[in-house]
C-alpha cells in the first residue's frame, strides 16, 4: 500500500516539509517523522509521514488521504474513514495496521498548500494518534 501511495508522490518528493508525529494508546510516541509527503490528487489528497528519508517500507509511517472538495476557508473539516477514500494505514516496527475506523480533523494553510490537524485511528485492538503540519514548498 505504501509503495503504491509513494509512486504516485513520486513526482512531489522533495516538494513538502512539515511533520507527523503518531503516538500509542499509551502515550509511546511511534512517529515523529523525518520525511512527509502532501500530494493533491484529482479525488483526494495524499497524506504520508514516515521516519526515514528513503523508501525503506519497513519503517514506522502513517498514510491517510483527505477529500479535496472541501471548502478552505472552514476551519477544523472532520473526515471519517469511508468506503470511497483510499485506504488508511499505519506501519509499527514490523507490524502493517490497515485503519478499521478514525477520523482526521484539519485546516487547510491559504491556498490549499497545505494542512494540519490531528488524527485517530483504531485497527483491531490497536488505537493511534497523532498530529501533522505539513505544506509544499
Amino acid at each position: 500500500m505504501l509503495q503504491k501511495w509513494k509512486a504516485l508522490v513520486g513526482s512531489n518528493k522533495g516538494k513538502t516539509s512539515g511533520h507527523l508525529r503518531g503516538y500509542m494508546e499509551n502515550g509511546e510516541q511511534f512517529l515523529d517523522s523525518k520525511t512527509v509527503d502532501y500530494l493533491r490528487a484529482e479525488s483526494h489528497e495524499l497524506i504520508i509521514g514516515s521516519q526515514q528519508l528513503d523508501d525503506n517500507f519497513d519503517q514506522n509511517w502513517v498514510a491517510f488521504s483527505l477529500p479535496n472538495d472541501l471548502p478552505e476557508n472552514q476551519p477544523n473539516h472532520v473526515v471519517l474513514l469511508h468506503h470511497n477514500s483510499l485506504e488508511w494505514a499505519f506501519h509499527i516496527k514490523d507490524t502493517y495496521y490497515k485503519v478499521d475506523e478514525g477520523s482526521v480533523t484539519f485546516s487547510y494553510k491559504p491556498g490549499k498548500g497545505g494542512v494540519f490537524g490531528k488524527f485517530d485511528f483504531t485497527s483491531g485492538a490497536t488505537k493511534v494518534r497523532g498530529d501533522f503540519d505539513i505544506w509544499n514548498k
